[in-house]
């Protein structure tokens, strides 16, 4: 979904298309789902998402002029998502499958990337201050390769994790060729976030693989934080090159507020905005899909005093300024939920989940991630079930 392409139909392209289809494979699933007796109980992590299905929709209605269509359904199609997909795998190998050929899928656009990268082809930027060459490869930009890069190393390991600690025994074997298959993924995808220069994604990477080794080898974190200093002394000029704004914050050459492309900058003309905001509009947010890149407007010319709303270049502040305080509680309750739930399942499992949890709080902080980028979101909140419909501790009892 995330290939570039020019193709269009019915003024849709090829990305809103698949979109589309997705849902109404979504909506037959629910369908079935409803009529074949699957559970109709909510959870506090359903509930909390469909809470905020709710207040989106709300908010659209209220100040529909404000409102994005196509960005109200990015917002709660991932939820959607999630509700369904926790009730359509009755078994680990079909959750187990699925995920499988998520990544096979995947495969395709990134060893594809990898190629094209290798040729020199696929360019999507040259910054001017260091000369550094950013790739976007078969994907629309540097930063969607980027992050979908680093969704599919997550994958790899979420998926290994879980074969090798199955409930059922039978169920833990990986035939050798697929690890094979596996180490040159891994190989093309590190490779390809690489040449997208996509600091956020490193930063998550870097925080998901110390957390992982924590929390199953202390001996190989130790290992990995002494090769990784040698390797970052060894490429010092690769990484002043990557994070050239940061180190010039940190030598007192630039101002605080140019460092990470200028996040800061923008994080403090967004509050701005919505301090000056009237109690209503700070509690219902400005419209969603209300911002502006530069001076081109998202959404309809009938404004208010918020037509000039930037990408917020963090998720956390991309939701206050969109769904207002009460999307942003909301918010926040689902991920406390996801957090409850994953501390509820046994260690192996619990350890790959938090990881990979507090690896993604960090990434939306800096940028936009897991919640304002539509298609992380979905597959994230396809893995996501997991932990509730396997992962708790007396699931694994009943299953022995």
């Amino acid at each position: 979904m995330f290939i570039e392409s020019r193709w269009q139909l019915g003024g849709l392209n090829f990305f809103e298309l698949l979109t589309l289809v997705f849902t109404g494979i979504l909506g037959a699933i629910a369908l079935n789902n409803a009529f074949s007796g699957k559970q109709k109980s909510l959870s506090d992590v359903e509930w909390a998402l469909v809470l905020f299905i709710i207040w989106c929709t709300l908010i659209s209605v209220m100040h529909p002029e404000y409102t994005s269509f196509k960005q109200y359904i990015k917002w709660v199609l991932p939820f959607v998502t999630y509700i369904v997909f926790k009730r359509a795998f009755t078994t680990q190998k079909q959750y187990q499958t699925a995920l499988l050929w998520m990544i096979i899928g995947f495969s395709l656009p990134v060893f594809w990337s990898f190629v094209l990268v290798l040729q020199g082809k696929g360019l999507s930027m040259e910054i001017y201050w260091t000369g550094l060459q950013r790739y976007s490869g078969v994907y629309s930009g540097v930063h969607t390769m980027g992050h979908n890069m680093g969704f599919v190393l997550f994958s790899v390991v979420v998926y290994l994790t879980l074969k090798k600690n199955a409930h059922v025994p039978e169920e833990r074997r990986v035939h050798w060729l697929f690890y094979v298959f596996f180490l040159l993924l891994v190989v093309a995808a590190l490779y390809c976030l690489y040449k997208s220069g996509t600091r956020t994604v490193y930063v998550g990477l870097v925080l998901f693989v110390v957390l992982y080794l924590y929390f199953y080898s202390k001996k190989a974190l130790v290992a990995f934080l002494f090769a990784g200093g040698l390797g970052l002394v060894a490429v010092s000029a690769i990484f002043e090159t990557i994070f050239f704004d940061v180190v010039d914050v940190i030598e007192g050459k630039r101002e605080l507020e140019t460092a990470g492309s200028g996040r800061p900058f923008i994080w403090k003309h967004n509050l701005k905005i919505f301090s000056e905001l009237s109690f209503d509009r700070k509690l219902t947010g400005v419209g969603i899909g209300n911002t502006v890149i530069g001076e081109n407007n998202s959404v309809g010319s009938n404004r208010l005093d918020i037509d000039n709303v930037w990408n917020s270049h963090n998720d956390y502040l991309e939701v206050l300024m969109e769904t207002g305080l009460i999307g942003l509680l909301i918010q926040l309750f689902i991920y406390i939920a996801i957090a409850k739930k994953i501390l509820q399942m046994e260690d192996r499992e619990k350890y790959v989940f938090l990881s990979l949890f507090f690896a993604i709080l960090l990434m939306n902080l800096l940028s936009n991630s897991y919640i304002s980028r539509f298609g992380l979101a979905q597959m994230l909140f396809m893995i996501l079930p997991y932990i509730e419909i396997f992962g708790q501790k007396s699931q694994r009892i009943n299953a022995k």
